[in-house]
């Protein structure tokens, strides 16, 4: 159970006892976490028999041109505490090693209690937070299905949506010139209304209590956008469809990651060929990609003002 079929360890390491937090993978994945100097992380609500364990959490970087999962934790809960001692287990597991986990970037999901659990606990002062675009939009979303405004067919409050969840494309020295026209061209609705307002006390109000800052959540100039979107939806459909479809036993779930690493392990370790064929990034992606791409070049050449960029990518 707590090794891999070559009889490697797959359990890094744990602490706590009723609260308690495990790590997982193999010492050579987590060196490739270790050594990148980007990390992706995310985390799941998982449906378990084991009542220790609420949380999945998983920590992704670049092998080649493919985001590679390399080391789970389960978590007790998903508080600032949590994540705490998930980060001490790490540190102490690379230091033990004699690996450092330091790494100068980070995309994120969208959980408040994460940032200062890493500032507290992660060695190094200069990482730099990014909130993932799919976990930015993703959000955006969750609160326009609880409005009930997904089920709305007017194509203004639908365009409207869509502006508002483009808006980590702006440059983000024009997010809030673009925020106000969103707001004045926006029609009349009351659902809509709160979304706006949602967006504004969440994201837009600068002071000291604003959960994330423009730029923690601006893409305008990041690398990867793609990449991540596609191994964020793969992760999610894979949480959902093998794990949370059927409440599994802490020894059947640890499997189904044991099974997944493994998978990781082979596009990694066999020959060239499978292994750049497995890292194409999928067509509906890449089309995204080139209309991203194409909308930018027109908008930095003057074609088109910030507005109409946005509105090319809708």
């Amino acid at each position: 159970m707590y090794t891999t079929n070559e009889g490697k360890d797959f359990v890094l390491g744990y602490g706590g006892d009723v609260e308690r937090v495990v790590l997982l993978g193999t010492k050579e994945f987590f060196q490739k976490l270790c050594t990148a100097n980007t990390i992706f992380m995310d985390g799941f609500k998982i449906k378990s028999e084991c009542k220790l364990f609420k949380y999945l959490y998983t920590f992704h970087c670049l092998v080649g041109e493919k985001i590679i999962t390399t080391t789970y934790a389960l978590l007790y809960d998903n508080s600032e505490e949590a994540y705490s001692k998930m980060f001490q287990i790490m540190m102490f597991v690379a230091n033990k090693n004699k690996m450092k986990f330091n790494p100068g970037k980070i995309y994120t999901d969208m959980e408040v209690n994460l940032i200062p659990a890493i500032e507290n606990t992660v060695s190094s002062n200069n990482i730099k937070m990014q909130l993932s675009l799919y976990h930015f939009v993703n959000a955006i979303w969750n609160k326009v299905q609880s409005l009930g405004l997904s089920q709305n067919d007017d194509v203004n409050i639908e365009k409207t949506i869509r502006r508002i969840c483009l808006l980590g494309m702006i440059p983000v020295e024009q997010i809030d010139d673009i925020w106000i026209k969103i707001k004045e061209e926006a029609p009349q609705n009351e659902n809509l209304s709160e979304l706006i307002s949602y967006v504004t006390k969440t994201l837009m109000i600068t002071n000291e209590g604003r959960e994330y800052n423009k730029v923690a959540w601006n893409y305008y100039n990041s690398e990867n956008i793609i990449k991540s979107i596609n191994f964020s939806t793969g992760w999610n459909d894979y949480i959902n469809e093998n794990i949370n479809n059927s409440v599994l036993d802490i020894k059947n779930l640890i499997l189904k990651l044991k099974n997944k690493n493994l998978g990781f392990e082979m596009e990694i370790i066999t020959n060239q060929e499978k292994s750049s064929k497995i890292a194409k990034i999928p067509k509906k992606f890449k089309a995204i990609e080139e209309k991203f791409k194409h909308a930018k070049e027109r908008f930095e050449n003057g074609t088109t003002s910030a507005i109409e960029y946005l509105d090319e990518m809708i």
